[in-house]
Formats: C-alpha cells, sequence, structure tokens
C-alpha cells in the first residue's frame, strides 16, 4: 500500500537536488564551449535539459508528495518516468552517433579517436595540416 506522507525528508532531498542542479547546468554550459561535433552537443545539451526538468520534479515527488492527493502524486509519477525514459533515449542517441561518427571517419580515412574527439572537425586542432600552431601554413 502506498504510504499517505513522502518517501523522504525535505531537508534531505531539497539539498540533494540543489546540488545535483548545480552540476548538470554547469554540465550543459561547458558543453557550449566543449570541442567536439556539433550533433553531439546537440544531444548532449537537450539530455541534460531533460535531467535539468527532471531534478526538482524528483526532489518534489519523493519530498513533498503523497498519496493523500492521488492525482497530483499519478501526474508526477507519470512525468518523472516519462522523462526517466526520456533520458535513456537521448543516451542512446548519443551513441548511435558516436557510432555514426565513427564510421564517416573511417570513409574518410581518419584516424577515429580524431575525429570522434572533435579534433576532425577543428581546423586548428593540434597536429592537422594547416593548423595554426607552427607546424603548418594556416
Amino acid at each position: 500500500m502506498i504510504a499517505d506522507h513522502p518517501a523522504a525528508p525535505a531537508w534531505v532531498v531539497f539539498p540533494l537536488a540543489m546540488a545535483t542542479m548545480v552540476v548538470l547546468a554547469g554540465h550543459v554550459l561547458w558543453l557550449g564551449q566543449a570541442s567536439m561535433p556539433s550533433s553531439r552537443r546537440r544531444i548532449r545539451q537537450a539530455g541534460g535539459m531533460v535531467m535539468l526538468t527532471l531534478t526538482p520534479l524528483s526532489a518534489y515527488l519523493f519530498a513533498v508528495a503523497s498519496a493523500d492527493r492521488p492525482r497530483m502524486f499519478v501526474l508526477v509519477w507519470i512525468a518523472v518516468v516519462s522523462l526517466l525514459g526520456l533520458t535513456v533515449l537521448m543516451a542512446c542517441l548519443d551513441i548511435l552517433n558516436t557510432i555514426r561518427l565513427r564510421a564517416e571517419a573511417r570513409r574518410r580515412g581518419r584516424a577515429g579517436r580524431e575525429w570522434v574527439s572533435g579534433a576532425g572537425l577543428n581546423p586548428n586542432a593540434p597536429g592537422r595540416a594547416g593548423a595554426m600552431d607552427g607546424r603548418g601554413d594556416g
């Protein structure tokens, strides 16, 4: 049977949720400046935004929601489970995109690690012909 009180105390859940959101927000902001293929960046930023939405809903679910208000309780559970599914879907898309990037790198005859790490898209990456590191013309 479902209890008529929240699953965990708010003084535990909310600080953990806030710390998680700070880390997630920092990660999403960092992705905007990271050297990586744009398709990978977009997928990971979207996943981070989904997790930023999921975190406060999960905190509400565990620290506030109770079976006393069954409609709200069920709606929040549905939202949390749906966002968790979307997070897993974003991770699967990231895997498929990495496979695509690696196959494209092999077709082009480049080293797969260079392409997947983002250096294959950066004309100024160290070691690239024409890089502005003193070894090329650029």
